[in-house]
């Protein structure tokens, strides 16, 4: 048990040291986003929108509180500039929109234009993040921001007119979103550890579940999707098809490796089919929705709607399997099921709330429930109940495999002695190449009958640990050494001449206890020496049985001699 405890706090160090190492990745992450709230001046205060939505309602706004708007929906911002620029540096206006061709105009003068080639090319809008640098002439004047919604239904427009320094406009998405980016950063970062973990654990024949590749591709595409949509990636590359491609590949992929990962850890065979079946059907739409991008330049935006039902579909799937038909679960699993459950009831309100954005609700009342996400609480929800579930099922792995190292290794261990045994030195000697060059000691105690029959079996067993103590002392060759059993010992080394030098610093050891008087009577072995014969392909049991043969015949002279 001892020794089952040491492995186990050893494989505890090795996770403590390898968090350790993804700290420092993730503190050089953060320290590299500048991690915090960069100096902003608001706009939104004198921002007046004004719609016209695709059936030809119009409106006009301020704060912001207008409606979702489908393709098609033109809003034209009239953002008015200060007289004088909040910082000492070059300014830049920054704002995001979806989906959007986008103008901005100056006294009826177009300084910037993007998505007209993006429509010409039939290519993907998707997030868009602007930075547009303030010129001197600008200052006190008013800039119209023209923008038209080209894909997409029920978008949402809602955006912050910022000003900030140009070299700090790129960490214009962190701005209230540090916990967001260390939160995903810490799992992204994670996941791809556990994913390369599997696969070097697999190639070097381990046996390990599929369910880590499956649930670490989950925590990859999650993080991807969260810090995609939250605009969070502009951070790092400021290129707009990239991070609108990678929000909605993530979107579309994160189901796959979800259901697969819930039908590896069911029991029930129909459940597990189930979640398989669902985790195959949002491959098959994947693979359908990148074939109608490529080469039909439908975009991905235009298959939202059909990936949000299927999921919606799927987790009332979900929710009555583990609420209906899962086993009774234990220890983590209850737990992990629990914050499934809770995660799935989450998303569905969020899909809920969605769905209602169509419908009168107060614009301050929508914004604020718009705020609370219900969708990032599942997901920290989810991911809480995940990370607490494996690192029980870790540690219950590593128990486990330092319980079959302790019973593996007390198999090999001789009891009283605590050398290696029999069973060791047999599996060591079946190893032996018949070409490899070795010789063997075997050894005999002499006087154990006599200890037993006169001091009695406790000094018989003293006899037998100081001879088991000195071969331990004195092997220092590669090979091995074991109690064979009753009063006979063993050892294997590479040579003749370690045998001999072996032998004679046993001989010195046992000596020097017979001088310090420590048993009543005199400490010695009998001992013979055969060495492997590479030209006649001798086996080990051959050449222990000379080895064998030579002892006896030396214990006899021995013998003879006293």
């Amino acid at each position: 048990m001892r020794g089952s405890m040491i492995k186990t706090n050893s494989a505890i160090r090795t996770i403590v040291l390898c968090l350790l190492g993804i700290y420092l990745v993730i503190s050089t992450l953060l320290n590299f986003a500048q991690i915090g709230s960069p100096e902003h001046y608001d706009l939104n205060d004198t921002v007046i929108a004004h719609v016209v939505d695709s059936n030809g309602k119009t409106g006009t706004y301020r704060n912001m509180f207008f409606p979702n708007l489908s393709k098609g929906s033109e809003i034209t911002f009239d953002v008015s500039i200060p007289e004088k620029s909040p910082f000492n540096d070059r300014v830049a206006l920054c704002f995001y929109q979806y989906h959007s061709e986008i103008e901005v105009y100056f006294d009826n003068e177009l300084i910037y234009s993007y998505g007209k080639d993006l429509t010409q090319k039939h290519k993907m809008y998707g997030n868009e993040y602007i930075i547009l640098p303030i010129m001197n002439r600008y200052w006190g004047e008013t800039l119209n921001i023209k923008v038209k919604q080209m894909e997409g239904r029920y978008s949402n427009h809602y955006t912050d007119f910022r000003l900030m320094r140009i070299q700090d406009a790129r960490l214009y998405p962190m701005i209230g979103s540090g916990l967001e980016f260390l939160l995903f950063g810490t799992t992204l970062v994670l996941s791809i550890c556990m994913f390369v973990m599997f696969v070097v654990l697999r190639i070097c024949g381990k046996k390990i579940s599929k369910s880590i590749a499956a649930i670490s591709m989950f925590c990859f595409l999650l993080s991807v999707w969260q810090l995609s949509s939250r605009r969070l990636f502009y951070v790092f590359v400021n290129d707009i098809s990239v991070c609108s491609l990678s929000e909605y590949f993530s979107l579309y992929l994160i189901p796959i490796p979800l259901f697969g990962y819930m039908g590896y850890y069911q029991v029930s065979t129909i459940c597990k089919r189930v979640y398989f079946a669902m985790s195959g059907a949002f491959a098959i739409i994947f693979l359908y929705c990148i074939m109608m991008h490529e080469v039909y330049h439908y975009h991905l935006v235009e298959f939202e709607v059909l990936i949000y039902i299927m999921f919606l579909v799927s987790l009332f799937v979900s929710i009555y399997i583990e609420m209906f038909h899962m086993k009774r679960a234990v220890n983590g699993e209850n737990i992990m099921r629990n914050g499934i459950l809770i995660s799935m009831g989450l998303v569905i309100l969020q899909f809920a709330l969605m769905f209602m954005q169509n419908v009168t609700i107060p614009g301050k009342m929508f914004f604020f429930l718009y705020e609370i996400n219900f969708s990032s609480i599942a997901i920290l929800i989810y991911m809480g109940s995940l990370i607490f579930t494996a690192g029980n099922a870790a540690i219950e792995i590593i128990r486990k495999n330092a319980m079959e190292a302790q019973t593996r290794k007390l198999a090999y261990v001789d009891v009283m002695t605590g050398i290696p045994n029999r069973f060791y030195c047999e599996e060591y000697m079946d190893k032996l190449s018949a070409d490899e060059n070795y010789s063997i000691v075997f050894m005999d105690a002499d006087h154990l009958k006599y200890a037993n029959d006169t001091y009695g079996h406790k000094m018989g067993d003293r006899l037998l640990l100081l001879i088991a103590e000195a071969m331990k002392q004195n092997f220092e060759s590669k090979g091995c050494y074991a109690r064979w059993g009753g009063d006979e010992f063993i050892a294997v080394l590479h040579s003749h001449q370690d045998a001999e030098e072996f032998v004679e610093a046993m001989q010195e050891t046992l000596q020097i206890n017979n001088e310090q008087k420590t048993l009543p009577f005199r400490i010695s072995v009998s001992y013979g020496i055969a060495d492997h014969d590479t030209t006649i392909r001798q086996t080990p049991d051959q050449v222990r049985d000379m080895a064998d043969e030579r002892m006896y015949k030396n214990k006899l002279k021995n013998h003879r001699e006293r």
